[in-house]
């Protein structure tokens, strides 16, 4: 193997991996805008801006079980039961 073959070969090498750091870098920006958009969310279910009403009531251990259920399934529909108001 000649020399400007290996330079070759290592040139590629840096580039990739130089490709693989800008697209975990990519990934990992994608990730955190999901996980501040999540956690908005949560933020949300947790402390809800009913109108007319201050709160939904239960305790923090409920509000959480409650949360977990509204991002697990992805359906508000689980906060009937708890919201105040005829049904």
């Amino acid at each position: 193997m000649d020399w400007h073959r290996k330079r070759k070969i290592i040139t590629g090498l840096f580039l990739g991996g130089i490709g693989l750091l800008i697209a975990l870098a990519g990934v990992s920006i994608y990730l955190d805008a999901r996980s501040v958009r999540q956690n908005a969310a949560l933020s949300d279910i947790r402390n809800p801006r009913l109108p007319g009403h201050e709160s939904t009531g239960g305790t923090d251990r409920h509000r959480d079980r409650r949360a977990a259920a509204i991002l697990i399934a992805g359906d508000p529909v689980y906060l009937e039961p708890f919201l105040p108001g005829p049904r």
